[in-house]
């Protein structure tokens, strides 16, 4: 088998009921393609019979490959490991459950292919992309979240928590990617946009089976709150001025509005210099001044977490070099 351009990373947590099925729909669909391509199958510790459902279809084809180990680590280390074995030029992830359909691998590498982005993700949330049997909650959720992420990074795309991507290999070589859970998908398209990567959305469908029997993997409650805070943390990683800039403002105007308060009660002769008014309203200020003092600080260590994002790029760089 001729070294293949494009390989498919695909996570599996107890996928065990439809994994095979998914998979032959996924290579019926690129049979016809006229690329060298691989599927690699992570198994992110499953406890169904997933692990010997990846060995059944790697040993009935030589295209696919796989990964297995006892504990599951979460989506971003399984798709660290993937990435890491990945041989293609170009590294397609993606859901075990093809939720984005099989035809989303050659939209998403033929769209990489005829633009000049080094980064092609789905998105349900572009005008022609949509949402299909996905719970309210979670669509709106998903909805709101992405809208608030992507207020905060130089980047015109609707979506940054999707797993369904296309990278250049250059992209995956550059960064030094830490994340284990699902907050992954957030730290890869920052550090990417700070070493100056180009990224494009492709719309896309999104749609979830009716009835999710045999899916160890939408642990409803648990998965959005892990996903929320994940978010939530990068996001004030990425941005600390928007909360330190926010609440400083907030109590600069509230110290200064009890200042006016303060102000009108004297010439008022209605000043009672028993109540402890002044004193919170000095507190106020003063807070508000030290709490943007913070929040022009953390725009500094940005500025040093970019820089070392740059030097990590430089690092590697030259390790693959020593390496080749």
């Amino acid at each position: 088998m001729a070294q293949p351009g494009i390989s498919i990373v695909i996570p599996c947590f107890n996928e065990e009921a439809k994994l095979e099925n998914n998979i032959d729909s996924l290579v019926s669909s690129l049979e016809n393609w006229e690329r060298d391509w691989e599927i690699v199958l992570i198994n992110d510790g499953s406890t169904d019979g997933t692990r010997e459902a990846v060995e059944a279809l790697a040993s009935s084809d030589s295209r696919i490959r796989y990964i297995s180990y006892k504990e599951n680590r979460g989506r971003g280390y399984a798709l660290r490991s993937g990435f890491g074995a990945a041989i293609g030029d170009i590294v397609v992830s993606t859901e075990a459950d093809l939720s984005w359909g099989a035809d989303i691998i050659i939209r998403m590498v033929t769209a990489l292919e005829e633009s000049d982005r080094d980064i092609i993700v789905a998105s349900p949330f572009m005008r022609e992309g949509k949402l299909v049997n996905v719970p309210f909650r979670r669509a709106l959720i998903s909805r709101i979240g992405n809208k608030f992420l992507t207020s905060t990074i130089p980047a015109d795309i609707t979506m940054v928590s999707g797993m369904t991507r296309c990278y250049r290999r250059e992209v995956l070589d550059a960064i030094e990617i830490e994340s284990e859970g699902k907050e992954f998908h957030v730290e890869v398209l920052f550090k990417a946009l700070v070493l100056g990567y180009r990224i494009g959305e492709i719309p896309a469908t999104l749609k979830w089976e009716s009835h999710k029997e045999g899916s160890g993997k939408r642990r409803a409650a648990l998965t959005i709150r892990r996903m929320v805070w994940g978010h939530m943390i990068l996001w004030m990683l990425e941005r600390p001025i928007f909360i330190f800039g926010s609440l400083g403002v907030l109590l600069l105007l509230a110290g200064l509005i009890g200042g006016v308060y303060i102000t009108y009660l004297r010439f008022a002769g209605e000043l009672n210099p028993e109540r402890p008014l002044m004193t919170l309203v000095v507190i106020l200020i003063l807070g508000g001044f030290q709490i943007l003092a913070f929040g022009f600080m953390s725009i500094l260590l940005v500025r040093v977490r970019n820089e070392i994002i740059r030097t990590q790029r430089e690092n590697r760089a030259i390790l693959k070099k020593l390496e080749d």
